[in-house]
C-alpha cells in the first residue's frame, strides 16, 4: 500500500527526465554532416522500398501470349498471360522453385527470396531457361591470391561477369512437367554489344556513329564479334544530315564534359545506341529524332569528381521554349556499296 505512490514518483521523474534530453538533443548544435541519414533516401537504398507499379509485357512466339515479372513485399511474380482467354498463370509455383532450387545448388532459397533475375522462353514456349548467382567456395579460397595480383585493376571489368567468390548456374525448367534440370555444360552466348540494333532476321546490323546511321551485314558483324580491332570491316552509312542536338543516336545522359571530351579523344568514331523499330521482315527499320538545336543548356556540377568538379552540360527545355519539332523516318536494308571505316 505504501509502495504505489514511490512507483508513481519513479514514473514521473522518467518522464521529465526523458523529456529534458529529448529537448537538448534538439537544441544542441549540429557538430558534423549526418551523411547516414542522407544515404538511406540515397536511389540505391529507395529502390530497395518501393516495389513495381507497371509491369512490361514480353511477347511469346505462340499462341499471341505474354509473359512478364512484377515485384511486391511478398516477392517476384512470374505471370504468363493469354489475352484472348483472359486468363493468366504463374510460370511456376514460387515455393517449389525455392525448394527445388536448394536442393540443386545447395544454398538455401524460399519463395518470396527467388535468384532469378532473368527469364528466357525457349524450346517453341514449352520451357524456360534462367541464370542463378551461387556461392563457388573454390573461388572463395582463391580470392587473396586475385586480391594480390595488381595487375586486375587496370582490366576491363565485365558487368555479367559473376562476383567474387560466386558462380553463375544455367536451368532449364519444362512447363509441362514441372522438371528443373541444370545445364552443366552450357556455353553463354556471346553478349550483343550495346551498339548493335540486330534485325529480326539477324542479317543486318544498324548503329550510330557522329551522330548519323550506319550498318553492317552479318558476315561483318561476326568478324567484329571475333576480332574487336579488325581493319577490314565493311559498314555502310545510311544518313549524311546527323549532327550534334538533332542527332539520329540515342542520347546519354549522366556524362560530364569531361568524359565526353575523354571519349572523343580516346575513339572519335565510336559505335553508339540508335532507338530504331524493324519491320517484321526486316527490309525497313524506322524511327524518329527532336531537333533540339534551338533549345538552351543547362548545367550540373558534379561536385563530387576527382580531383576537382566536373561539369554536365545538356538541352533541357523551360515553358518559354518553342516545342521541338520531331522527325519520322523509315530506312530500307537493300544493300548498297559498301564503305570501309
Amino acid at each position: 500500500m505504501h509502495k504505489r505512490p514511490k512507483i508513481m514518483l519513479l514514473s514521473v521523474w522518467l518522464i521529465v527526465a526523458f523529456s529534458a534530453a529529448v529537448l537538448a538533443a534538439e537544441t544542441m548544435p549540429v557538430a558534423k554532416a549526418n551523411y547516414e541519414l542522407a544515404a538511406r533516401f540515397s536511389p540505391a537504398k529507395l529502390r530497395k522500398l518501393s516495389f513495381d507499379t507497371a509491369i512490361t509485357p514480353r511477347l511469346l512466339k505462340t499462341g499471341g501470349r505474354f509473359w512478364y515479372i512484377y515485384e511486391t513485399t511478398k516477392g517476384k511474380n512470374f505471370v504468363i498471360a493469354d489475352p484472348a482467354k483472359r486468363a493468366k498463370r504463374p510460370i511456376f509455383d514460387n515455393n517449389k522453385m525455392a525448394a527445388m532450387l536448394t536442393l540443386a545448388t545447395k544454398n538455401p532459397y524460399d519463395g518470396q527470396n527467388l535468384p532469378i533475375t532473368t527469364l528466357k522462353f525457349i524450346k517453341n514456349d514449352t520451357a524456360v531457361m534462367f541464370e542463378v548467382e551461387v556461392d563457388d567456395l573454390e573461388a572463395l579460397k582463391k580470392k587473396d591470391e586475385k586480391e594480390k595480383d595488381q595487375q586486375k585493376d587496370e582490366e576491363e571489368v565485365d558487368p555479367d561477369a559473376p562476383k567474387p567468390g560466386k558462380k553463375i548456374l544455367t536451368f532449364e525448367y519444362d512447363l509441362a512437367t514441372g522438371k528443373l534440370t541444370l545445364l552443366a555444360d552450357y556455353k553463354k552466348p556471346t553478349k550483343r554489344p550495346d551498339w548493335a540494333s540486330i534485325s529480326p532476321d539477324g542479317n543486318t546490323i544498324v548503329f550510330g556513329r557522329k551522330h548519323n546511321l550506319w550498318m553492317m551485314d552479318k558476315a561483318n558483324y561476326e568478324k567484329w564479334l571475333k576480332d574487336k580491332k579488325a581493319k577490314d570491316i565493311q559498314e555502310v552509312q545510311i544518313t549524311t544530315d546527323g549532327e550534334e542536338n538533332y542527332t539520329y543516336v540515342r542520347e546519354e545522359r549522366g556524362r560530364t564534359n569531361v568524359d565526353i571530351e575523354k571519349e572523343m579523344q580516346k575513339d572519335p568514331d565510336k559505335r553508339k545506341q540508335v532507338s530504331i523499330v524493324w519491320s517484321r521482315d526486316s527490309k525497313y527499320f524506322a524511327m524518329s529524332r527532336s531537333d533540339e538545336r534551338k533549345v538552351k543548356d543547362l548545367w550540373v556540377i558534379n561536385n563530387s569528381a576527382d580531383p576537382r568538379p566536373t561539369l554536365e552540360t545538356y538541352k533541357y527545355p523551360m515553358p518559354e521554349t518553342p516545342k521541338c519539332p520531331r522527325t519520322s523516318s523509315s530506312f530500307s536494308t537493300r544493300p548498297r556499296s559498301p564503305r570501309s571505316r
